[in-house]
């Protein structure tokens, strides 16, 4: 068995793959012999494939694959268990793997356990469409029927956006750990030449993003993909446990939208409270963004997405007091605060 010392390796696959992706990166770690306390895990793998259900295949008729949702659940059943003794880890993902990870982490939060994710001392990010992908995308809906995880790979989907803003505060940017928060790096790659994901995906909001040689695939065969994931190991195993934070009643991250109103009360949804200082964005009880000094702003993931892909309009509603912003009719946020701004 593992050591609480050991640091250990988790490796999460993509789309229509498996476990054995990793078989050239498993081989190159196992031969560097400066990292003997780094132990890639046993093999995690999921359903996956392009089809749907039943496609040229009557006996699969009654088996569905699973949601992003779902193996994110069975990621956390994974680490709860195989692994539940490791103090230290490190999680990797290529392509969907990705953005698995980034949801175990969002779902951890919404379940308060902040805490547990402290063992977690980086996430590495390879070729993952953080805005998804539009390879081939009208083929794909023909052929996907109804497969849940090929339709969040379709650009700027709604639920992925919204777990990149819970992940960019409440991980990336999250000054220490609480229930409902825990600062962890993210190294995050695109490859040079894949055109499965783009590079403008891969890279998405995420700081710091970098390029390896390489395309979709052989971005995991490349020399230069093995020395800089041994580098990020060697960091990682040096790293200090992240700090926890001082006590805050600031509400964490939530998707449920409930509250006690006595004890804790949360901003409406779709709201954006705060002019001066630092305010936080809300939808259907997730706080979603931020907004941080004077005269700030925010905006709904899906919209930072667009706007930094597509420079796409923006509606602005300023002033003292309170202020409605509408789209299509619908309120969609509020500004509270001087020189408060909602976009």
């Amino acid at each position: 068995m593992a050591g609480r010392q050991t640091l250990g390796v988790v490796f999460v696959h993509g789309i229509a793959s498996s476990a054995k992706t990793w078989d050239a990166v498993r081989v190159a770690l196992a031969q560097t012999e400066d990292l003997t306390d780094v132990e890639p895990q046993p093999r995690f793998e999921y359903a996956t494939g392009l089809f749907g259900r039943g496609w040229l295949n009557p006996s699969r008729a009654l088996r569905v694959l699973p949601s992003i949702d779902t193996v994110a659940d069975s990621l956390a059943a994974y680490l709860d268990t195989e692994i539940a003794d490791l103090q230290r880890l490190v999680l990797v993902g290529h392509s969907m793997g990705g953005l698995i990870i980034q949801r175990y982490l969002a779902r951890m939060l919404h379940r308060g356990r902040g805490h547990d994710l402290a063992r977690i001392r980086r996430i590495v990010l390879l070729a993952c469409p953080n805005t998804g992908s539009d390879l081939l995308l009208s083929l794909r809906k023909q052929i996907s029927l109804r497969n849940r995880q090929e339709q969040q790979l379709r650009p700027f989907d709604e639920q992925v956006s919204d777990t990149h803003a819970i992940v960019l505060r409440h991980i990336v940017n999250a000054p220490g750990v609480t229930a409902n928060s825990c600062p962890i790096p993210f190294s995050v790659y695109a490859g040079e030449t894949d055109r499965v994901v783009l590079a403008a995906s891969a890279r998405s909001v995420f700081p710091d993003a970098l390029s390896l040689p390489g395309d979709h695939f052989t971005i995991l065969r490349e020399e230069r993909t093995f020395s800089t994931l041994k580098q990020l190991l060697r960091e990682a195993a040096r790293a200090e446990p992240p700090r926890h934070a001082a006590s805050t009643s600031s509400p964490g991250p939530q998707t449920d939208g409930t509250s006690s109103a006595a004890e804790d009360p949360s901003p409406k949804a779709g709201s954006v409270v705060g002019g001066s200082g630092t305010g936080s964005v809300t939808a259907g009880g997730d706080i979603i963004g931020s907004a941080i000094g004077e005269g700030s702003t925010a905006a709904t993931p899906a919209d930072l997405l667009r706007r930094r892909n597509k420079g796409g309009p923006v509606r602005t509603v300023r002033g003292g007091g309170e202020r409605s912003v509408t789209a299509g009719g619908d309120i969609i946020g509020s500004a509270i605060g001087d020189d408060s701004e909602t976009r």
